[in-house]
């Protein structure tokens, strides 16, 4: 493999390197003759991992099972090596058979490897209640995108990818298919040639799938921790990510370009918003997307057959379900006097995950299990044990233990965390001290929140407000015992250097490319503070801030409290975190006091318009740099859309005068919607919600 030391940026960049050493050619220029009309409707398509809460703020046993290396066994499943290896590929129509496949498939066929070669398609469907991912604002505070696999009605055809429609299959409803297309891969490409991984073992690309033999080297050597975590990202990322990967590019604004925007059934020129992406170099979204959409397929199937058992989830991430279940199983009470729900035993849990031993595409004496049960679910003596857990919202939940071997209790020193996730916990953490390889704090915050929940389940009066930075016993006015020592510093973000602007700005406090900490303060100030980076954690509030906006110079000392982020808000800002893509036990938006079971949303689609793939605000420019801590899309429509012929068609069926009554919008911004201009998207969602309404 040719690759110098300074352009070896990841494992992704060593994946491509190895890509090359075998002969393989960039898909784009390979399969050049592929429209691009066909990548973007891959890319209106393509979607990210499925990560979600289903019973919220309720303890319950759990049994947490996960696929092994989930992208590069659905690379296996469905053939994606003999495509990238293919001398030629086709796009041919399969309209008829797709049909067809939607009205024979069984959950049983599903179970066939042979099976998943037929869903290599994308298909254009009418949706019609159909469960799909849907990249919505699902919260119109925040603005920011999520996407929530829910029940979509949509009087507007939209691009599918085949394996999301198998697993619309699986939840009873056959989507209306309107046109259907194939990928097929023909042939071995010349000059493909063996290579010697890490000079251990052989790859031959004309005879075996690099993904799987990758995973098996990588579980040939799990007892060296560095090896065997370098070669599950370079799997992960040969496998998944390099077949999206975008780079975002800043355009000069007085050479700004003209570009063409294709996304589905969607084409049209425009001129270059302020960043574009540039694809790398084995970009080839007819691969990504599908793999994507491979991998939430077997999640559906577990959770199909979870379901089957009479069983649910607490909560899913990507390639794991954390399905309810105890040794024995049995009924599992709920809030509220809802209907308890049934707990799977262990022994109906081994059933399902050997189930999918037949799709494993490994050497079995290397890779035992496709779907196994996590580590956490044993003992330092390898002998299983009961878990529980409780999820606030998607990727924010917490596994643990108790002595009394009951979900919840009063009990001191009872409770034991073995699994604390931390999604969301980005600040620079409040001490150098780790617990079992983690930052302390994510156990300290976690260990709190769980004696907190327990209280306010077993002492129904006990109500806590979560006021400044505090929990407080709203009885007592006073803070609620056992609240971290570190509650009061402010919460700060630990940055990199990346432009002149903040360079500048700095005055030799930085150095290119350096660190810096950014505190966080309310929206209300317009403050974007920087200072320099400290670890010294008594000192923040004293050290000297520029705001980057105009050069001003603030210590934190000298704000209000009230203007400050801390962590204590953090910590309170954690646990109300709402699910906002799942509805309450009661079919209500899910709010942050939320308990129990939720439910899948029933979603109206209304606008559509282009994004990117989400960037970071941090890369952005400076009129918005560290503006948001969620991720942020570029759009290619200008923050401007023109509504399409069914929005039209509802309009001049209301007419004008109905229409501007039930919008608020005068007549002649109704009529330039009518004749097909182009508005602002806030313009164009007062017509669609006063029309829903």
């Amino acid at each position: 493999m040719r690759l110098a030391r300074h352009q070896a940026y990841s494992p992704a960049s060593l994946g491509k390197a190895y890509l090359r050493a075998m002969g393989i050619e960039e898909p784009m220029r390979k399969f050049g003759d592929i429209a691009p009309k066909i990548h973007g409707i891959a890319m209106a398509a393509y979607y990210g991992g499925r990560a979600e809460c289903r019973i919220r703020r309720w303890p319950v046993p759990v049994v947490p099972v996960d696929l092994t290396s989930e992208y590069p066994s659905v690379d296996a499943l469905l053939g994606i090596w003999d495509v990238l290896t293919a001398e030629r590929i086709t796009i041919e129509d399969a309209t008829e058979d797709v049909r067809a496949l939607l009205e024979s498939v069984t959950l049983d066929d599903l179970f066939r490897p042979a099976f998943w070669k037929h869903f290599n398609f994308y298909a254009r469907i009418l949706p019609e209640g159909d469960i799909l991912p849907v990249r919505s604002v699902y919260d119109s505070k925040s603005g920011t995108r999520n996407i929530g696999l829910n029940e979509l009605h949509w009087k507007q055809p939209m691009w599918v990818a085949g394996p999301d429609l198998i697993a619309a299959l699986l939840n009873g409803h056959i989507p209306n298919v309107q046109e259907a297309f194939r990928v097929v891969p023909h042939g071995k490409q010349r000059g493909l040639k063996p290579i010697k991984l890490r000079n251990a073992i052989s790859i031959d690309p004309r005879r075996e799938d690099f993904f799987t033999r990758v995973i098996e080297y990588r579980k040939q050597n799990k007892a060296d921790d560095r090896l065997q975590y370098f070669l599950k990202i370079l799997a992960n990322s040969t496998s998944y990510g390099t077949y999206l990967e975008l780079n975002p590019v800043k355009i000069d604004p007085s050479k700004r370009p003209k570009i063409t925007v294709y996304s589905g059934e969607h084409i049209f020129e425009q001129s270059a918003p302020d960043t574009i992406e540039q694809p790398g170099s084995f970009y080839f979204p007819l691969l990504g997307a599908l793999i994507t959409s491979g991998g939430r397929l077997l999640l559906a199937m577990i959770e199909r057959c979870v379901r089957d058992a009479g069983g649910t989830y607490l909560c899913c991430d990507t390639d794991a379900l954390i399905i309810v279940a105890s040794k024995e199983g049995g009924a599992v009470q709920m809030p509220d006097g809802v209907s308890p729900i049934k707990a799977l035993s262990w022994k109906e849990v081994e059933r399902i995950t050997e189930r999918f031993d037949s799709l494993s595409p490994y050497n079995r004496e290397i890779v035992p299990h496709l779907l196994r049960l996590t580590d956490e679910n044993y003992d330092e003596n390898g002998a299983q044990r009961q878990l529980f857990g409780l999820s606030i919202a998607a990727k924010r939940y917490a596994l643990y233990t108790t002595k009394c071997n009951q979900p919840y209790c009063s009990h001191s020193e009872c409770v034991t965390i073995v699994d604390p996730k931390a999604h969301g916990l980005i600040f620079f953490a409040p001490s150098e001290e780790r617990e079992n390889g983690l930052p302390k704090w994510w156990w300290e915050l976690w260990r709190f929140l769980l004696a907190l929940e327990f209280r306010q389940i077993i002492e129904p009066s006990f109500n806590v407000l979560m006021l400044g930075g505090r929990a407080i016993d709203s009885e007592t006015s006073t803070p609620v015992d056992g609240e971290p020592a570190w509650i009061g510093l402010p919460a700060m973000m630990k940055m990199r250097v990346s432009t002149p602007h903040y360079l500048d700005q700095l005055k030799g406090k930085a150095s290119p490319f350096g660190f810096v900490s950014h505190p966080r303060t309310r929206d209300k100030l317009k403050l974007t503070l920087l200072t320099p980076f400290s670890k010294d954690r008594a000192g923040w509030a004293h050290s000297l801030c520029i705001n980057t906006h105009d050069g001003g110079i603030y210590r934190l000392n000298e704000l209000s409290r009230a203007d400050i982020i801390t962590l204590g808000d953090v910590l309170c800002g954690y646990v109300q975190h709402r699910e906002i893509k799942s509805l309450g036990p009661d079919g209500e938006t899910c709010k942050a006091h939320t308990r129990g079971l939720l439910r899948r949303m029933t979603i109206k689609g209304g606008l559509q318009h282009c994004i990117g793939k989400e960037v970071s605000r941090f890369e952005q420019g400076k009129d918005d740099f560290i503006g948001n801590i969620d991720d942020v899309c570029i759009h290619y429509d200008g923050g401007r859309v023109a509504a399409n012929e069914t929005l039209i068609a509802e309009i001049s069926g209301r007419g004008l005068r109905k229409t501007t009554k039930e919008t608020g919008l005068d007549r002649k911004t109704i009529r330039a919607i009518l004749s097909g201009k182009k508005v602002k998207i806030a313009t164009l969602a007062k017509v669609v919600i006063g029309i829903q309404q």
